[in-house]
């Protein structure tokens, strides 16, 4: 007879659902850049915080080259182009990519950092929800939403 523990263990990973999902993230041309990411395990998070040194822009970068991926599954970026993504990316553009990343598609969606910046100039209060993001919370407020641990 199976002890409770397999039981629980057969449980929680049959409910983990670890398929990727395509996520669609708008980049600041007005295109649309779109990537395949399965929820993050324990153990991706302990793989992407080596090293970072509680540098949690550094974290959310890592966690990004481990988790993007096309629709074949083949990653979309190494870790050899960290560099360049830090050097030649729009920081808007990558900080909504992280951000996608590390949000569960039943949470809320992340605010348009377009649309924020635009209410922000009119002077307009700006309405941004917080987000739960595998348990943290990211209060969205500011003209281009941050990826803070």
């Amino acid at each position: 007879m199976p002890s409770s523990s397999n039981r629980a263990l057969d449980r929680l990973k049959k409910a983990a659902n670890l398929e990727p999902s395509k996520k669609v993230v708008q980049l600041s041309d007005g295109t649309d850049f779109e990537f395949y990411s399965a929820p993050l395990t324990m153990a991706e998070r302990e793989r992407a915080q080596k090293g970072t040194n509680d540098d949690s822009g550094l974290f959310a970068l890592q966690l990004l080259i481990l988790k993007a991926q096309d629709e074949t599954g083949q990653r979309l970026f190494s870790f050899g182009e960290i560099a360049e993504l830090k050097r030649e990316v729009r920081d808007a553009d990558l900080q909504a990519l992280m951000l996608a990343v590390i949000t569960d598609d039943e949470e809320q969606e992340a605010p348009d950092p377009k649309e924020l910046k635009q209410e922000l100039k009119k002077g307009q209060p700006v309405k941004a929800p917080a987000l739960r993001c595998q348990g943290a919370w990211l209060h969205a407020g500011k003209a281009e939403p941050r990826v803070d641990f």
